[in-house]
């Protein structure tokens, strides 16, 4: 499994500087999946391991890889998510969002333009 990075880079858009995250996520395999849930969320192995397993029993029956597949491009997204490391800041974004302040982010209004919610 590639290991996340733990640097960053300033960019600028449209939308003012943003702090773009350098990222290695997991691999698309079984195998780093599983590896990125045991660390990121071990909490969801038990469903990825039991739904990979189902898919393999299916595909062994019926030499029919689609199944397998399925769960591959499901769980890597959610593997991919869980292993992205976040800053401070962000994990302070997070919790004043959960509680309904929005202040500080960008929103984006109905003519394409972004503004920062104050």
């Amino acid at each position: 499994m590639l290991a996340p990075v733990h640097l960053s880079s300033q960019c600028v858009g449209h939308t003012g500087p943003v702090t773009a995250p350098l990222f290695a996520g997991p691999r698309r395999s079984g195998h780093d999946i599983r590896a990125a849930l045991a660390e990121h969320a071990p909490a969801e192995l038990d469903n990825f391991e039991r739904q990979f397993q189902d898919a393999l029993k299916v595909a062994a029956a019926t030499y029919d890889t689609v199944p397998i597949e399925a769960v591959l491009d499901q769980w890597w997204r959610i593997a991919v998510l869980r292993s992205i490391i976040l800053s401070e800041e962000e994990h302070d974004q997070l919790r004043r969002a959960e509680t309904g302040d929005f202040t500080g982010l960008w929103e984006q209004a109905s003519d394409g333009t972004f503004r920062r919610i104050e």
